[in-house]
């Protein structure tokens, strides 16, 4: 007859305890951490459109226009659900941009950026604009929280 080995309860000191409480929690946040990257990764592209649509309300619609692959006409900024839909014209923009207040001439060639980012570093060096200290001092209070936003919530284009 073959005996059973007998297992041994195992005992753990309070360090090992402890440590093992500790990765468990590790475990548990690396999983938490996981599902909220998911999630911000699904919103942001919702949420970067909605600020890119307040940059354009304050610079004027005038300067944006849907893609040309885009074959669907938008009617207003309420139909609007892609970037695609608002993209910057950069030739009226470069023609234009003197004309505009310091505040909105900034805060165009930054989120021209988003789109070109040679294009809209050339606005921006054009402005006098070299870093993010210069865009901030010459956007207005809306200006730098809309900047902010794309900032957050860009993923590409």
């Amino acid at each position: 007859m073959s005996q059973k080995a007998v297992e041994q309860p195992i005992h753990l000191s309070a360090r090992e305890m402890a440590m093992k409480r500790r990765d468990e929690a590790l475990k548990s946040m690396a999983s938490d951490s996981i599902d909220a990257i998911a999630q911000y990764r699904e919103k942001s592209p919702w949420l970067f459109l909605e600020a890119w649509k307040q940059g354009v309300n304050i610079v004027g619609e005038k300067y944006f226009s849907a893609h040309p692959s885009l074959t669907e006409a938008v009617t207003s900024q309420e139909s609007i659900t892609d970037k695609q839909q608002l993209i910057p014209n950069l030739k009226l923009i470069e023609a234009d941009i003197a004309q505009l207040s310091g505040s909105e001439a900034a805060l165009l060639a930054v989120m021209c950026s988003f789109y070109n980012s040679r294009q809209g570093g050339k606005l921006m060096r054009g402005l006098g604009i070299e870093g993010m200290a210069e865009v901030s001092q010459q956007m207005s209070l809306a200006g730098n929280q809309v900047v902010a936003r794309l900032l957050v919530h860009f993923t590409d284009w």
